[in-house]
């Protein structure tokens, strides 16, 4: 057949006609014969045909796919390229009785078609997974066996026939299994073991949550947020972190613990009862032991006590004044709990407690905590539940005492720990002796008595401390003294904030006043001591001519007071120093 290697046809030799010249039958039936065989070969695509003589093949020369086409049989059907389906009658599909639709794609290299090909379906029948992809593959001309897609299913309930490495998301439980098949079992596998929960348990970053009190509050625990109770403008106590000792001064040694419970420093107070004896302060080089918290209290024995009797006890204490806890509605079925956190660094190890109680000596909680490690700074955390009965005080009383022991006989222990009792306690139960040896220290600071039952992390602990200034103003509603904050009370000073007099004259046996403004209004009205500004001396006003005035009291408020004397000599001059007292 003239048609060249490229399938283009061309006139035989010799048909080509000349005028005036008769045509020769034998190349013209040549020509005609030539002509009728190729017009019934398959015409060549380069001449507009398919180069097939059936569908088939004129699709795959033409690089079609097939559409719509039944398969009845997947076992011995013909697959080409393109788009099939099968009835619920056809065999050889995935699963029998099931409809199917799907697809065929064959492999092509170097821009060949080969026999190898891949066939996907999806099941039209399916309920619980509708649309489940099955797969094959003809690879050498053999047929695999169909594999079910890996897919995931989101139930309370398992998939009921699934296919091995299906998966399955539990939401009730947050948990992802996937159907495994070992040797004799076809069981569910949790991809990852973890415990059951409830992704409503979780918190959300990316959308608001209805969440109730208790999930709100174990969120914030975790990430150590603060609500506002705990904000509370950084708690109900004073000087939680010894940073003002208007009175004696930081690091003054020769404070001895108190045998009345007396002040060692603004807002704490020590007390002793036994043979035992040591000093209290204080103290300003805390920084190494507590991180970020500079100051702290420390008290050392120096004569020890190895055995206690049943009332004897060393105890360091905060009276709280009423107003500070009012918004806790102790006393009331809506009273709120409280939170205590504290850092502790106590030379001997072992448990150490502490008490609420209240100014009437009824109600009592004891709770306990542990000082792991001889001198090494911990973090502690209690919280408190609110007490309903009554015998708080919400006024400038006395609201609550919270005392911490070193030591403590069986009298002043409370029963029981971590609950309310009626009585007086400042220890609880399980109390070591620690003014037992004369190397016991005791020291405390970085205390927080927050509203709520949030405490800050051990690490931010230091930042929900007032600051200095902030907490000076705290104190000075106790206590003030016109003096520098570093000269003691009774230093003879005329500097500063001493009060004055400057007059024409005052003749001899008359009266001249002076007044003291408080930076601070008080608590109550305060005790008022008047000092010598040339001597120191207590109850005295010093005259321009040099005498020592009895100071004599007229009127004391929250706001101020005013005091007299009476001149020994013509004086036009008075001055004096005093403190204020209005503690608890």
């Amino acid at each position: 057949m003239p048609r060249d290697g490229s399938n283009i046809y061309h006139r035989p030799p010799g048909t080509d006609g000349i005028p005036n010249y008769t045509i020769e039958s034998a190349k013209y039936n040549a020509n005609v014969a030539d002509v009728e065989q190729d017009l019934n070969l398959p015409r060549p695509i380069v001449a507009g045909g398919t180069g097939a003589n059936n569908a088939a093949d004129a699709m795959n020369n033409l690089g079609g796919e097939g559409s719509k086409i039944e398969v009845t049989n997947y076992a011995s059907h013909n697959f080409t390229a393109g788009s099939f389906y099968s009835k619920s009658t056809a065999t050889g599909g995935p699963i029998d009785g099931h409809a199917f639709a799907g697809i065929c794609y064959v492999a092509v290299v170097s821009g060949v078609a080969t026999s190898d090909m891949f066939i996907e379906v999806r099941d039209r029948d399916e309920v619980t997974q509708p649309g489940s992809l099955y797969v094959r593959q003809k690879k050498a001309g053999t047929w695999s066996g169909w594999l079910k897609a890996v897919g995931a299913t989101a139930s309370a309930t398992p998939p009921p026939t699934p296919a091995d490495n299906t998966l399955w998301w539990d939401p009730t439980r947050g948990k992802l299994f996937i159907r495994y098949t070992d040797v004799d079992t076809s069981q569910w596998v949790e991809t990852v073991a973890m415990p059951d929960m409830n992704p409503d348990d979780f918190v959300r970053i990316d959308a608001s949550q209805t969440l109730t009190a208790a999930q709100q509050t174990q969120a914030r625990k975790n990430i150590f947020a603060a609500p506002f109770d705990a904000l509370a403008y950084n708690g109900m106590q004073v000087n939680g972190a010894a940073e003002v000792s208007q009175e004696l001064g930081l690091d003054s040694v020769g404070t001895a613990i108190s045998t009345g419970g007396a002040y060692f420093c603004d807002g704490w107070c020590s007390y002793r009862t036994g043979s035992m004896a040591g000093y209290v302060q204080a103290n300003s080089a805390a920084a190494s032991i507590f991180p970020g918290i500079v100051n702290h209290i420390a008290s050392g024995i120096t004569t020890a006590q190895a055995s206690l009797g049943a009332g004897d006890f060393t105890v360091f204490f905060q009276p709280i004044e009423g107003y500070r806890i009012k918004r806790l509605s102790w006393g009331t079925a809506s009273a709120q709990p409280i939170t205590v956190s504290f850092w502790s660094a106590h030379a001997r190890p072992g448990v150490y407690t502490g008490t609420i109680r209240n100014a009437g000596a009824s109600r009592s909680y004891a709770f306990s905590y542990t000082q792991n490690a001889a001198n090494v700074g911990e973090f502690k955390t209690i919280t408190i539940p609110g007490c309903t009965d009554s015998g708080w005080s919400i006024t400038n009383g006395v609201g609550m005492y919270l005392t911490f022991a070193m030591a403590s006989g069986t009298t002043q222990q409370a029963p029981s720990n971590g609950t309310w009792l009626a009585g007086n306690y400042m220890a609880g139960a399980g109390q070591i002796n620690g003014v037992a040896a004369t190397s016991d220290v005791f020291r405390l600071t970085g205390v927080a008595v927050l509203p709520g039952i949030e405490a800050p992390s051990a690490a931010r602990s230091a930042l929900i401390m007032r600051p200095y200034d902030q907490e000076l103003l705290a104190c000075k509603r106790y206590y003030e003294k016109s003096y520098d904050y570093a000269v003691s009370p009774g230093t003879a000073s005329n500097i500063s904030g001493c009060s004055y007099w400057l007059g024409i004259g005052a003749a001899t046996g008359n009266t001249i006043g002076l007044s003291a403004a408080f930076g601070v209004s008080k608590r109550a009205q305060p005790t008022m001591t008047w000092y010598s500004t040339t001597t120191g001396a207590s109850g005295k006003l010093r005259s321009g001519g040099g005498a020592e005035l009895t100071a004599v009291n007229i009127a004391i408020g929250d706001h101020g007071a005013t005091v007299y004397a009476v001149t020994t000599a013509t004086e036009s001059q008075m001055l004096g120093h005093w403190t204020a007292d209005a503690r608890l």
